[in-house]
């Protein structure tokens, strides 16, 4: 099962959110995740429903269609609402992405944690051509089979009865800010940062992570302090990293990207030497293409 979301128009309103320029990639990415036969639950903001409908039922056929159910959601009743406005009238917080809908993911999992051996969160915007090269980005039936069926069989064969998280590499070049020690347990492993875009795993396993993730933000926000899911999901896996299977990389760029067709040769020869972009952890060839960059 796919859990997914899209909240359009919350940049300049009380929970912060991605310009108008992102909404196209939302409703195109909610379309292309259409090529498999796992079900799929979208929560919608209520104002978004009518033109989710209209761009599935023109972008999938009536099949693929029927295998989403889209969920109203009010961002007012997300667990975390009142605590996350709390921080941001005592501290503020940017407006590039709505913490609200980034715990939510959790909230909404867990709403459907029973109801699949397997439940994986997606980022309606996932599969764009900003995460994927032109390659994989051809034409809208291509595009659909990059999470088709045989991705997730495979997935799930790796996986066994574990957590699932794709992590930048700090220890080769990705970068990203790191939580405070004082809120793990144990184990702070301190190379790993996991993203938000694509996780999750068996269910029953899953399932503690998300009460372990709830009661950590909890926690934090008692703080008054703010982390992104992403940062309170590190902790998490920190703390249960042998009970979670990962893949690795890093760098959201890829060959497609204007920085590397424009860039020198010596560069993209650095690049192609040191670094393993984000998208390869959804092609077997891509991964095996990069096995030999040394962790």
């Amino acid at each position: 099962m796919i859990i997914s979301g899209i909240f359009t128009g919350l940049i300049n309103t009380k929970f912060g959110g991605r310009p108008p320029y992102f909404n196209q990639r939302y409703y195109q990415g909610l379309s292309y995740l259409g090529g498999n036969t796992q079900q799929k639950i979208v929560y919608v903001k209520p104002e978004d429903l009518d033109k989710v409908k209209e761009v599935l039922s023109h972008k999938l056929t009536e099949e693929e269609y029927q295998r989403y159910t889209l969920i109203p959601f009010n961002l007012e009743d997300q667990i975390f609402n009142e605590k996350l406005l709390k921080v941001r009238e005592k501290e503020g917080f940017p407006y590039d992405r709505c913490p609200q809908v980034q715990y939510g993911k959790f909230e909404w999992m867990s709403n459907h944690i029973d109801e699949d051996e397997y439940i994986w969160w997606v980022d309606a915007g996932l599969i764009c051509d900003h995460l994927f090269p032109t390659k994989y980005m051809s034409n809208p039936e291509e595009i659909k089979k990059i999470l088709n069926d045989e991705f997730f069989e495979n997935l799930k064969s790796r996986v066994g009865t574990k957590n699932y998280f794709i992590c930048g590499d700090r220890h080769r070049v990705y970068q990203h800010g790191k939580p405070n020690i004082k809120y793990f347990k144990q184990n702070y492993q301190d190379r790993y940062h996991t993203i938000g875009g694509f996780f999750g795993g068996y269910s029953k396993t899953f399932k503690n992570f998300i009460n372990d993730f709830n009661v950590k933000a909890d926690e934090i926000l008692n703080d008054v302090v703010l982390y992104s899911e992403e940062t309170i999901m590190e902790i998490i896996f920190s703390e249960q990293i042998d009970n979670c299977y990962y893949d690795d990389f890093t760098t959201w760029r890829h060959e497609s990207s204007p920085d590397y067709r424009n860039g020198t040769d010596n560069f993209r020869l650095e690049f192609d030497q040191k670094h393993k972009p984000f998208y390869c952890n959804f092609f077997e060839s891509e991964i095996c293409r990069n096995s030999k960059i040394c962790n």
